[in-house]
């Protein structure tokens, strides 16, 4: 925000709470994609739990170094 001329904070700010809704969102879709393939199977199958849950995480760890390096390069989408 300290990058942004004061009379568009109230852009900014609301850019900032989208894309942290958007995130959370898309984040809880792929947990449930990454259970659906893996476990398919009626629960009681705690290695198939263990596994999806694993393989969630790495997605996850994947994708915020992504976003770390993009931010740290400073890549502008505009």
């Amino acid at each position: 925000m300290g990058s942004v001329p004061r009379d568009l904070y109230s852009v900014a700010s609301a850019t900032v709470s989208t894309m942290r809704v958007i995130s959370q969102t898309l984040s809880i879709e792929m947990l449930i994609v990454v259970f659906a393939f893996i476990i398919a199977k009626p629960m009681g199958h705690f290695p198939q739990l263990l596994q999806s849950s694993n393989l969630a995480l790495t997605i996850s760890t994947v994708l915020c170094f992504i976003s770390m390096i993009a931010s740290l390069i400073g890549i502008e989408l505009l």
